[in-house]
């Protein structure tokens, strides 16, 4: 039933989820990983039985005798391994376990009771947002962070009451916590945890990674936040301080001047890691006391615009095929090749934050859930406004226009999701807030509601307009290469509707259709054409003589016909190495 994570194969992914099997292979490649093991979706059906709870509480007490050693209670973080960018992505549990004498002794440990506290309130917070309870964060509420000790016991005693854990032994809240978690992803990873919140020596959580995310440039790119956990950092509620030193002041907090050697050994196994997976990849890690741990490791998704400079510059020396580039460009970074900037601006921004995944998109604005689906059942396009963004909202965020939060940086969860779909996002925006269900304007002192309408996002350059402002393609200088390649390999001719016959040649398409007949540019009627079929992207390659397509897609869909004329059956071809097809 139990798969200790060092014993997951390669090949095992599909069954135990993606951070199952890069934890895996982080392992295999020497890597220091916390102690665990991974549940799959037969697994975690087998707890409900008295054999399935035995071998688990079996599994927990060898974790437990691991921790006894480091002379530290067992806490443990559960962090759902399902597909990424699905709707059965959860937010991880963390410190699953501290409870009572427990909690003394881990915050004994740690060199701050309040610190446990604090662990202990983020358990509850995550477990009353599985149960659908207010006492998550919501939309439009700003997270009170404080290690005030006295405020933590009441926090922690309300939030106890509220998700009905009062009175419950710390193994009931185990097996409610798996239940409820168990019901909404088809893996789980089981996990001790490590601090980066530990007193009594150099302790901070961060992301680094082999690329730029925005430019793709090589070397080792990331955040960390010193005194503080992990998802302080991805869920954008703290700004991380970057990894290098380079363009900081002499002592400033990067990890290269605090702690050289680790930044050392974080740089190896970076480019370790990209040696092995053939790709960019990321590290999700914890330094606890000057020891480093990887708590995550994964492809590290580039803005499109980025990983086609990526897969260009491989070609350009030899490392990879055009072959093999070709069909490894993720579809959701070829739309982004056709991604379009704000042409000109017509009136000034009303906020400004980091710019996080480029393009620019128009939508109504909404802060719920709720106003996304209603804007949806009307066909209208969206903006999603939030102060932070969790793995849970993926789906709110592929259907999303473009997405600004409030808080966060360029590792945050809504930065990596947008430059994975090739959505334009702005994170730690400036100018704007959200108040319960409202978005408001603001300048010093002065508060308004921002009336319901129109928002346009640039996210190359971190702005926030308020309607919707004219907006023009944006093309890359390395495009006209890729499309070179693309030519070799496919022809299907690439219509436009008639009102734009104007300007196929100036796009680049091969005719147009009226809805009944085809013309190619020439302007000669082209019969075969006329049984043409549309695409956009998101949908399968259509098989026909020809494809209709609107004109921002028309780089992305020369790029689609040359991978499906090379993979029979259109496969989504992953980036990592050894898996196309």
């Amino acid at each position: 039933m139990i798969r200790w994570l060092h014993a997951i194969r390669e090949e095992e992914e599909g069954a135990f989820g993606p951070k199952a099997a890069g934890l895996a292979r982080a392992i295999e490649l020497g890597m220091r990983v916390a102690p665990g093991f991974a549940l799959n979706a037969q697994d975690l059906e087998a707890l409900e039985s008295k054999e399935g709870w035995r071998a688990f509480q079996e599994a927990l007490s060898q974790l437990e005798e691991m921790e006894r050693f480091r002379g530290v209670p067992l806490a443990v973080a559960l962090r759902p391994s399902g597909a990424r960018l699905s709707g059965s992505d959860r937010s991880s549990l963390l410190g699953v376990g501290v409870k009572g004498e427990s909690l003394e002794a881990l915050g004994e440990w740690l060199g701050e009771t309040s610190l446990a506290l604090d662990l202990r309130r983020r358990f509850l917070k995550g477990f009353a947002k599985l149960l659908g309870k207010r006492g998550h964060l919501r939309a439009g509420e700003r997270l009170f962070e404080t290690f005030d000790h006295s405020w933590l016991e009441r926090e922690v005693g309300a939030l106890e009451e509220e998700v009905g854990l009062a009175g419950a032994s710390s193994e009931d809240e185990l097996r409610q916590a798996l239940f409820l978690l168990a019901k909404g992803t088809p893996a789980l990873v089981v996990q001790v945890m490590r601090y980066g919140v530990a007193k009594g020596g150099h302790s901070g959580a961060g992301v680094a990674a082999s690329h730029h995310p925005l430019s793709g440039e090589a070397g080792l790119y990331g955040e960390i936040v010193w005194g503080r956990m992990g998802e302080d950092l991805t869920l954008g509620r703290r700004l991380g301080c970057p990894i290098r030193k380079e363009g900081l002041p002499e002592h400033s907090e990067s990890l290269e001047v605090r702690l050289p050697r680790l930044y050392s050994e974080l740089d190896f196994w970076i480019k370790q890691g990209e040696k092995a997976m053939d790709c960019p990849v990321s590290l999700e890690f914890v330094i606890e006391r000057e020891h480093l741990w990887v708590v995550q490791f994964s492809p590290w998704p580039l803005a499109g615009s980025a990983e086609v400079r990526y897969f260009v510059e491989r070609v350009k020396t030899g490392s990879l095929g055009q072959r093999e580039a070709l069909l490894r460009i993720r579809p959701d970074a070829l739309n982004a090749l056709a991604r379009l900037e704000v042409e000109k601006e017509s009136h000034a921004a009303i906020g400004v934050g980091l710019a996080a995944s480029p393009g620019a998109a128009s939508g109504l604005w909404v802060v719920e859930n709720e106003e996304a689906e209603r804007a949806l059942e009307k066909g209208s396009p969206y903006v999603l406004v939030r102060h932070e963004i969790g793995p849970e909202d993926a789906m709110l965020v592929r259907k999303a226009r473009a997405v600004v939060t409030l808080s966060g940086g360029l590792t945050s969860h809504a930065a990596v999701m947008c430059r994975a779909l090739g959505k334009p996002c702005v994170v730690s925006l400036r100018g704007l807030k959200v108040v319960g269900r409202q978005l408001c304007r603001f300048e010093g002192t002065e508060v308004a509601d921002l009336k319901a309408g129109w928002l346009t996002v640039d996210g190359s350059r971190g702005r926030v307009y308020e309607g919707i402002m004219p907006l023009r393609r944006f093309g890359e200088s390395w495009v006209e290469e890729v499309l070179g390649w693309a030519e070799g390999h496919a022809r299907v001719p690439l219509l436009l509707w008639a009102e734009l016959a104007s300007e196929v040649a100036k796009l680049g398409a091969d005719g147009w259709f009226d809805g009944e007949r085809a013309w190619d540019k020439e302007g000669q009627e082209r019969p075969e054409w006329r049984f043409c079929m549309r695409w956009s992207p998101g949908e399968p390659w259509p098989q026909a003589e020809a494809v209709l397509v609107e004109p921002e897609f028309l780089v992305a869909a020369r790029l689609r016909a040359a991978q499906a004329a090379l993979c029979v059956g259109n496969p989504q071809v992953p980036l990592t190495k050894g898996k196309d097809k």
